[in-house]
């Protein structure tokens, strides 16, 4: 065998080698070519051809489908979505987001003569947790527990809390002068009140999990039962209708200026989302909320 051939074989056999001993220590760290995921599509439910007129006497009313992941939406029914209205207790929406993000629920709480000025189960000098006073609030429509909760922080300082989460949450028609909801001054308009309730689903879901809680029992340090807190929202026990195990949040105000409103969430029929119903100042707020749901579910058709 020449020189030159044996140079030749011995420069193969280390090309051999080398390219064997890369594939060894490198193989393992070549991975498939990533795919690109797609964001996932949620079918919105579709207008049916036999849609009638929906008369409420709600001044301001909407419902809205909202995909699981809050990406999609459809306005299904709309009035006066735009108009800025009192919303009362439909403040404490916002009250529970700032207790949550800013208490501890096992924390005492004295309820002040300020405090029982506004109404409500509990009595001057009550202490009770932070939990048990929002409980309360969610559950029993309660004002003392909204004004203890605000007034731990400071009014002034728990006030500007609630402003300033409006304000990151792009709720430009909505402003908060008390934690209650008491007063003429605090207003929303529908279209801010779904924003801010699509919030409180992806982010603060507990909220809503209270409100729609039956009963709650409040007791006091020697373990007695102090208070029964009832919830007073009828549909969610309502015979009558066919969706009531889709309810999944409720919140109810009503005052004079304001009139009757409610906030009713479901889990939508097909199981892609929710849908949010709101009516503000209505002269009938379960008669409306029914007549609103039922249109929603009879006028669309639902992806199964």
């Amino acid at each position: 065998m020449s020189q030159k051939r044996l140079v030749s074989i011995l420069v193969v056999l280390v090309i051999i080698l080398a390219g064997a001993w890369i594939l060894k220590n490198t193989g393992s760290q070549i991975s498939a070519p990533q795919t690109v995921s797609t964001p996932q599509t949620f079918e919105a439910p579709k207008p049916t051809t036999s849609t009638v007129d929906l008369k409420l006497s709600a001044a301001s009313a909407i419902s809205v489908w909202v995909s699981s992941d809050g990406s999609q939406e459809e306005v299904l029914f709309e009035k006066n979505a735009g108009q800025q209205r009192l919303i009362a207790s439909l403040t404490k929406l916002m009250t529970a987001d700032i207790v949550l993000e800013n208490y501890d629920l096992s924390e005492d709480i004295l309820v002040s003569k300020r405090a029982v000025a506004e109404g409500g189960y509990f009595k001057l000098g009550d202490v009770f947790s932070a939990k048990d006073l929002l409980y309360t609030m969610l559950i029993g429509q309660d004002n003392i527990a909204a004004y203890a909760l605000s007034e731990k922080m400071g009014t002034d300082t728990f006030v500007a809390l609630m402003n300033q989460k409006a304000k990151d949450l792009g709720l430009s028609d909505t402003y908060y002068s008390n934690a209650v909801g008491s007063g003429l001054k605090n207003h929303s308009t529908v279209n801010d009140l779904v924003t801010l309730i699509k919030w409180i689903l992806k982010n603060q879901p507990s909220i809503f999990a209270i409100s729609i809680t039956p009963e709650f029992h409040v007791y006091n340090f020697s373990g007695s039962l102090r208070y029964t807190i009832k919830n007073a929202d009828s549909l969610l026990t309502d015979p009558s209708i066919r969706w009531a195990d889709q309810i999944i949040g409720s919140k109810m105000a009503n005052n004079t200026a304001a009139g009757q409103c409610l906030v009713l969430v479901l889990k939508s029929t097909d199981d892609n989302g929710y849908l949010i119903n709101i009516v503000l100042k209505s002269k009938d707020r379960f008669g409306d909320m029914k007549n609103l749901v039922n249109w929603a579910y009879s006028s669309y058709r639902w992806s199964q």
